[in-house]
């Protein structure tokens, strides 16, 4: 009797394939592209245009409360900025800081929410972030730039996504307090400045924070709690 070498021993164990290996960055689709889109925007005018071209881009399309308030601009440049301003970056730290902080935060949203929902919650909250800027700020000239606004969504729809989870699961423990004390770090950062010496948008951070948790649970499914005894 011939013997088939593809085959084990008889009597062997068989032969079991490995795990496939998980990769080290394991990020939602989504966000490895919002990443990708801000890093193209922040790199491409350092490296094709002059010092004065990217400063006057920069200024055009960055979000300034008095150019609506005051100069009533509602042109459709002008409406705009209420996204544009989310691509633009002061700095490397700047926008090292928001991919870093995008890439911990949104996870756990894009994987509830999936692409297009988390699209909504991420830009609705960057929006909203500068309609309380317009509002408490109406005649602030200087310009707004950054994703801290739609992040900061992000963040409060984590809030309420962990409050589900604790609903559902009966643990003890209240969320309401983290939010407070977020709430409460932006407005110090605020008075404080960054580290770069450059102004905190504080307002623009809490209104996208609430307007996160406020949007969270019209775009979060229906999470029912499991089966008793699993």
């Amino acid at each position: 009797m011939s013997l088939d070498h593809n085959q084990p021993p008889e009597g062997s164990a068989p032969q079991q394939n490995p795990a496939p290996r998980q990769p080290i960055f394991n990020l939602p689709r989504v966000l490895i592209v919002l990443i990708v889109l801000n890093i193209l925007a922040y790199a491409l005018p350092y490296l094709l245009l002059d010092a004065q071209t990217r400063a006057l881009l920069i200024y055009s399309w960055s979000f300034i409360p008095a150019r609506l308030a005051v100069m009533h601009d509602f042109s459709v440049e002008g409406l705009a900025t209420f996204v544009s301003y989310q691509f633009l970056h002061a700095s490397i730290d700047h926008i090292a800081i928001n991919m870093l902080t995008l890439a911990a935060i949104g996870s756990a949203i894009a994987r509830v929410l999936g692409p297009w929902r988390t699209l909504v919650l991420y830009f609705a909250s960057g929006i909203l972030a500068m309609v309380v800027q317009l509002a408490l700020t109406p005649s602030a000239e200087q310009p707004i730039v950054g994703a801290s606004g739609s992040i900061a969504g992000l963040f409060g729809g984590f809030i309420i996504l962990m409050a589900r989870a604790r609903e559902i699961t009966g643990r003890v423990g209240r969320i309401w307090p983290i939010a407070i004390a977020w709430v409460l770090i932006s407005a110090v950062a605020g008075f404080i400045g960054a580290p770069d010496g450059s102004s905190v948008a504080w307002i623009a951070h809490i209104g996208g924070f609430i307007a996160g948790m406020a949007l969270m649970p019209f775009l979060m499914p229906a999470i029912k709690a499991p089966p008793p005894g699993r």
